[in-house]
């Protein structure tokens, strides 16, 4: 009997599995491009609202280390010719170089905006809106400091009563103010711009000579009077000396020997004094006769 066919056959892997179609795939892709692109110009706005903070940090940074100096641009005019002593110069002299100075500053400050996207033209309720404040502590000035992401315009920076540089030993403040403009549209959408903010504070610096003026005055003290100086003598001129001969070098001399010294024995006579009996006779140095 063949049992093979009594019990059916199990059906292949995959053989009731659906094939999916290409219309399925767009649907799909087209619900997830919307949040692709959504986290992909995010990543990007948000870089670019790192950088824009960064930004106007170099900006204020650049800006007060040149306000500190007391120096200014003499391409915008010259002051140099009202500089005096007295009350009127010198108020003469700050109404001329003020205004210069801030401008100077804030051109300063402008080299360093690379990278922003603003307009200033516009005003500081719109994207792109940037300014620059200066305040200091001359005349009793009251800065109001920027808060970054502020929306209302208290939030901004200011100087009651008027902007101003400072003058030698004032403190100077640099506020910079920026709206941020975002570029993606979902995100623009609901937030246009984000509130920048940053500000530095220094103290102008005083030159030299102002430092030299401020010291106390030399007391007058007796000067010795210089006592005469002798006259110089003149000076015999030395006469010529002669040049000296040479000298013959001497020449080796033989060291002596030990010569033995002769003994000489005479006789003489005992009556006769002076007579002599014999001859010489010559011994050597260790030889003697006696008699």
């Amino acid at each position: 009997m063949n049992t093979q066919n009594q019990y059916p056959r199990s059906p292949a892997p995959g053989k009731f599995m659906h094939k999916k179609s290409k219309s399925q795939a767009a649907v799909e892709f087209a619900l997830s491009l919307p949040i692709f692109l959504l986290v992909v110009f995010g990543i990007i706005d948000f870089s670019l609202l790192m950088g824009a903070w960064l930004t106007i940090q170099n900006v204020t940074r650049q800006a007060i280390r040149y306000a500190i100096t007391n120096q200014y641009d003499e391409n915008l005019g010259s002051c140099e010719y009202l500089r005096g002593t007295t009350e009127a110069e010198k108020a003469a002299y700050e109404a001329c170089v003020i205004p210069i100075r801030m401008q100077s500053i804030r051109n300063v400050g402008a080299g360093y905006r690379v990278g922003l996207i603003f307009d200033e033209t516009q005003p500081w309720t719109e994207p792109g809106f940037i300014t620059m404040t200066l305040c200091s502590s001359r005349d009793g000035r009251q800065p109001n400091y920027p808060r970054t992401g502020g929306l209302n315009l208290e939030d901004y920076s200011g100087c009651s009563p008027s902007q101003d540089a400072g003058l030698p030993g004032d403190a100077v403040i640099v506020m910079v103010d920026y709206n941020h403009p975002f570029l993606t549209p979902f995100i623009n959408a609901a937030w246009e711009y984000f509130h920048l903010s940053s500000h530095r504070t220094g103290t102008v610096e005083r030159f030299r000579v102002s430092r030299v003026l401020e010291l106390p005055p030399q007391p007058n003290l007796p000067t010795v009077t210089p006592s005469n100086t002798p006259t110089e003598t003149s000076t015999t001129t030395p006469t010529n000396t002669s040049t000296p001969s040479e000298t013959p070098t001497p020449s080796n001399t033989p060291t002596p020997s030990n010569t033995p010294q002769p003994l000489v024995v005479v006789w003489v006579h005992p009556l006769s004094p002076g007579l002599v009996v014999s001859d010489f006779v010559t011994q050597t140095r260790f030889e003697a006769i006696a008699y």
